[in-house]
């Protein structure tokens, strides 16, 4: 996503935010929007993660995740918006089906929401939880899950799938640590 937003800016994201925003305010889960409304948000929230993750992942716009990427670096507002973007995403698929993204994605959703405490149920940012945010923002520059941006100073460290989870565990800032803990703090 982030290759596709190549040159996306940081006020994309806040109207993408503000679409959202609409979206929800008709209904806060899938069941309670058209087909069409789902199908809309569905975008904005592919939108809102490849703008995010370009416009603070690749900030010479170069399609590269830039080799100082500090994805524990979001602000937790940035991190709410991942995790309710992957809620919304999985609430939304779970009304309509898989066939508009392919089983492929569904699947790497899936193996990410595995890892990220319930957080794929929520889908308003009043619901992200702590842990949860702390996921969201780790899960951005994650390696393993065939989702994140392989940020370069995270490999191997901040990795969700290196959990348990503990986020008041003794250890230096991930990524920039030694892997003492194994999500953002």
């Amino acid at each position: 996503l982030m290759f596709t937003f190549k040159g996306a800016n940081y006020g994309d994201y806040g109207d993408q935010v503000s679409a959202e925003a609409m979206l929800l305010g008709i209904s806060a889960t899938a069941a309670g929007r058209t087909s069409d409304e789902n199908v809309f948000l569905l975008f904005v929230e592919f939108a809102k993660l490849g703008t995010l993750m370009a416009s603070t992942g690749d900030l010479d716009n170069d399609g590269l995740v830039d080799a100082t990427y500090d994805n524990c670096a979001l602000s937790s507002v940035d991190g709410a918006h991942v995790v309710t973007a992957i809620g919304n995403i999985t609430d939304i698929l779970g009304q309509i089906g898989t066939s508009l993204i392919g089983n492929g994605l569904a699947g790497a959703l899936a193996a990410a929401c595995s890892n990220l405490g319930g957080a794929c149920a929520v889908t308003q940012t009043a619901n992200v939880t702590a842990v949860m945010n702390q996921g969201g923002r780790t899960l951005v520059g994650e390696s393993n899950l065939g989702i994140g941006l392989k940020a370069p100073l995270n490999d191997p460290f901040c990795q969700l799938t290196n959990a348990p989870i503990d986020p008041v565990a003794a250890g230096s800032k991930c990524p920039k640590g030694t892997g003492a803990l194994p999500i953002c703090p």
